[in-house]
């Protein structure tokens, strides 16, 4: 930028987690807990002797304390499962659900760290940041963090409705208890078992 308002303002964004981290950072100083933040702005991707692409990201980043939900309640952990929550809490409201796959994201935990795929297309990542990472802004929790492009997501939730028949079978709900080989994971049982066509949904 040719006239930054500041040093730390001099460059166009090409990603969202350094401000939201840094956030997180001074809430830590601050020793505030049960942070919840998010921001919905542009990115800029370089592109070789052209502008640069924009594109509009949300990204989200919690840290490892659950707020107290009733007076009675202890606050919980978080987890990867409970920031996916969030997520597909997120989609369902765009009507979109969608598959979460083994990713490679290097500012992420390479063991809870997974692409978001709608209809094979890559739209955002979810996982725990990366402990080199959380070093780099004085973090000295866990935290996880969620980016969806904003562009994409609008995109697929604008697909028209499609009538449904009603079933013509009664509904019924069933646990099910299975042992498994430590190499299947959740997806591939996932799509096993939404192959049948009985089954409209799996939790």
């Amino acid at each position: 930028i040719a006239n930054p308002m500041s040093r730390d303002l001099e460059y166009l964004r090409t990603s969202l987690r350094m401000g939201v981290l840094s956030v997180l950072s001074r809430n830590q100083r601050s020793r505030e807990n049960n942070i919840r933040l998010f921001e919905i702005a542009k990115v800029f991707l370089p592109r070789p002797k052209d502008l640069p692409v924009e594109n509009e990201i949300l990204c989200g980043l919690v840290d490892t304390v659950a707020p107290e939900m009733y007076w009675q309640s202890k606050p919980a952990p978080v987890d990867f499962y409970f920031v996916k929550g969030i997520v597909e809490t997120l989609l369902a409201r765009f009507g979109i659900k969608a598959d979460y796959l083994f990713g490679n994201d290097v500012t992420l935990s390479p063991a809870r760290n997974a692409d978001i795929v709608v209809d094979s297309v890559k739209i955002g990542v979810i996982g725990e940041v990366h402990p080199a990472v959380l070093m780099h802004f004085d973090i000295d929790q866990p935290a996880f963090l969620f980016e969806l492009d904003v562009d994409k997501l609008l995109t697929l939730s604008s697909k028209p409705l499609v009538y449904k028949a009603i079933s013509k079978y009664p509904g019924t709900t069933r646990d099910i208890a299975m042992l498994l080989d430590t190499g299947v994971t959740y997806q591939k049982i996932v799509d096993i078992v939404k192959g049948f066509s009985l089954v409209s949904d799996m939790q």
